[in-house]
């Protein structure tokens, strides 16, 4: 299977012409990994713990606020005041 490269010039605004069309040089895409510290770890993966924490903590401040609401509050929106 012969796979192209397909190269287009902008004629106009929205208009796109054929320029050129080659092979592709490789069977595959040459992905390759480099290298970004000695652990092979990405960036995030280090605070990932952190961000998890702070998401726990966040939702349970949330449901915390949401669970000790002021009864008074729940008359006020059923009369559609908020």
């Amino acid at each position: 299977m012969i796979i192209y490269i397909y190269y287009f010039s902008q004629a106009k605004e929205n208009d796109f012409e054929l320029v050129d069309i080659q092979p592709h040089m490789f069977e595959y895409n040459p992905l390759f990994g480099i290298a970004n510290n000695k652990e092979l770890k990405a960036d995030a993966e280090k605070v990932l713990a952190l961000i998890d924490a702070y998401d726990r903590t966040l939702s349970d401040a949330s449901n915390e606020i949401e669970q000790y609401r002021p009864p008074g509050l729940s008359r006020f929106e059923r009369n559609g005041c908020r």
